[in-house]
C-alpha cells in the first residue's frame, strides 16, 4: 500500500469527523452560549457525537503511527547515505522525533477514550502530550528535512514551527480563562489556537504527499505452530 493514500485517508478521516461532531454538537447545543468558538474536546464529549470521535480519531492515532514510523524510515535512509558531517546527530533527533511521534499518536488516543467530562485530568494530560510531543515530532523532522532538502523544506517547517507558535498561547490563555472567566474572548482564543494548532500538525504530514510518491507500505506474516497433537 502507498504511504500517499494513508496521508489522503489520514485527511479526509480526521476532516470528516471534526466536521460531523461539530455539526452535531452544535444541533444539540453542547457548546456553551459563551463560547462562539468551541474547543475540539467540546465537540466529541457527550454521546453520539463522542462516540463519533472515539472512532474517527482513534482511526487517526492509527495512522499517525505509520506515518511517522515511515517518515522516521525514509529519514534515516536518507541520512545513512548522505555525506553530510552531521548526519551521526540527526540520527539522534531522528530517533527521538519517533519516540516522540508515536508517544504523541498515543495521547491523541487518549483524548478520543477519556471525554473530558468523565476523567478531565487523563484527558487533560493526554491533549498536552498530544500537543507538545506532537510539535516536537514535527519541529525535529522538519529540522533535518530542512537541513537535508533546503529551500523545498521551507513550507514543512513553517506548519511545524506554527503548531508550536498556536500551542503556547492555547494553554496560556486557558489557564488565565480560568482565573478571570468573566473575559469570555481569551477562552474563544484560546479555542482558536487550538483548532489552528491541529490544523498545522496535520497540515505538515500532509505536506509530506509528495515525498512519498514511491514509497510502500509492506508487511510479513509468520505462521507459527501454536498447539501440537502428542500422542500417549
Amino acid at each position: 500500500m502507498l504511504i500517499r493514500y494513508v496521508i489522503g485517508v489520514l485527511t479526509v478521516v480526521s476532516l470528516t469527523t471534526f466536521t460531523a461532531t461539530f455539526a452535531i454538537s452544535k444541533a444539540n447545543g453542547a457548546f456553551p452560549p459563551e463560547q462562539h468558538i468551541p474547543f475540539l474536546s467540546s465537540s466529541i464529549d457527550y454521546a453520539p457525537e463522542s462516540c463519533i470521535g472515539s472512532f474517527g480519531l482513534s482511526f487517526c492515532a492509527f495512522l499517525l503511527t505509520i506515518l511517522i514510523a515511515a517518515n522516521y524510515q525514509r529519514l534515516k535512509d536518507l541520512l545513512e547515505n548522505s555525506l553530510n558531517e552531521h548526519a551521526d546527530w540527526y540520527l539522534r533527533l531522528n530517533r527521538i522525533a519517533l519516540v516522540s511521534g508515536m508517544l504523541s499518536a498515543l495521547g491523541l488516543l487518549g483524548v478520543s477514550a477519556f471525554q473530558y467530562h468523565n476523567a478531565p485530568a487523563v484527558h487533560n494530560t493526554s491533549a498536552a502530550t498530544f500537543f507538545l510531543l506532537g510539535s516536537l515530532t514535527a519541529n525535529l523532522t522538519a529540522h533535518i528535512h530542512a537541513r537535508m532538502q533546503g529551500r523545498r523544506a521551507g513550507l514543512k517547517r513553517f506548519c511545524a514551527f506554527l503548531s508550536v507558535l498556536l500551542v503556547l498561547p492555547f494553554e496560556i490563555l486557558l489557564v488565565v480563562y480560568h482565573s478571570h472567566p468573566q473575559y469570555p474572548i481569551l477562552v474563544n482564543l484560546s479555542a482558536s489556537c487550538e483548532i489552528l494548532a491541529t490544523g498545522s500538525f496535520f497540515a505538515y504530514y500532509v505536506l509530506h504527499y509528495d515525498a512519498f510518491d514511491h514509497y510502500e507500505l509492506t508487511y510479513k506474516t509468520r505462521r507459527d505452530t501454536l498447539l501440537n497433537h502428542v500422542d500417549a
